[in-house]
């Protein structure tokens, strides 16, 4: 009864102190909840569904048409818009025109719970090899009514070793490499890797994964971040992976991710300053 009323007393402290919308913050309400009840494996493979909607910057995106549905992962970057892979949006047409249906869920852990948005226009750039995209949605997001809220962007490029936040609605890995479906996302570690072993990358990708470690089909759009000052930074982005090594103690894990700091102008631009990096 006493851990009950605790985390209530947390969760309704977060829960005011996340409308102040100020962008990826305040991250010491989830620490707290990590730290204090044990939440030590942050793995998207072999990870940990979180108790509590723990990040509200979280999109689940998909796109369908008759015959067909696909979903990814997107950070939701101001009011307006969502950021994700462009390789989420599928195929489009000779005069670059979408073919299927787009669309953005926030404001719940659950997928199939959250808010419906639908898409106004799509953004990318004409370099092929950058696999990223801004939606700008319909509507405006109200923070107040619904439990989300922009995260920070970067423009600091993750360093080799360092160990990031990675999270998504991709399937849920363990060490043996079997797949199981999980409604909600999934919050993990990951670490940057000198290489991940797909020959040359070009300058604006790094590679990350490890040990029984990394992300997986479903996460792809999916922020990959950081913490500073208790605030959520967005450092990079989950583009697509390889498939894991076997190891003696699991397996391997090595992932393509999209750094963010090379896009800033890109992302100002397009979201006509409502979304721009520190």
């Amino acid at each position: 009864m006493l851990f009950s009323v605790n985390l209530l007393f947390l969760a309704i402290t977060c829960f005011i102190s996340g409308y102040a919308h100020k962008c990826g913050g305040p991250s010491e309400c989830w620490s707290t909840l990590v730290d204090k009840y044990g939440y030590s494996n942050r793995m998207i493979v072999e990870g940990y569904i979180p108790k509590s909607h723990e990040l509200p910057y979280l999109a689940y995106v998909y796109h369908k048409n008759d015959t067909h549905y696909s979903w990814c992962t997107g950070s939701i970057i101001s009011s307006k818009h969502i950021l994700t892979a462009r390789h989420c949006l599928g195929n489009v047409d000779s005069n670059g025109n979408l073919k299927y249906f787009i669309g953005v869920q926030i404001g719940s852990k659950y997928r199939g719970e959250k808010t419906n948005f639908n898409l106004k226009v799509a953004y990318y750039t004409t370099d092929p090899q950058a696999d990223i995209a801004i939606l700008e949605l319909q509507d405006k997001i109200n923070f107040f009514l619904i439990d989300a809220m922009p995260i920070c962007l970067s423009k600091r490029r993750p360093e080799i070793d360092e160990t990031l936040i990675a999270a998504g609605f991709g399937v849920h890995v363990n060490k043996n490499n079997e797949e199981r479906y999980e409604d909600s996302y999934v919050i993990g570690n990951m670490t940057v890797l000198e290489n991940c072993h797909v020959g040359k990358i070009v300058d604006y990708k790094f590679c990350g994964g490890g040990l029984n470690s990394g992300t997986a089909s479903g996460d792809s759009g999916g922020p990959v971040m950081t913490t500073s000052n208790n605030r959520y930074y967005q450092v990079g982005m989950t583009v697509a992976k390889r498939h894991p090594e076997k190891v003696k103690d699991g397996h391997y894990f090595y992932g393509i991710y999209i750094a963010i700091g090379p896009f800033c102008d890109f992302i100002k631009d397009n979201t006509r300053g409502m979304a721009y990096c520190q």
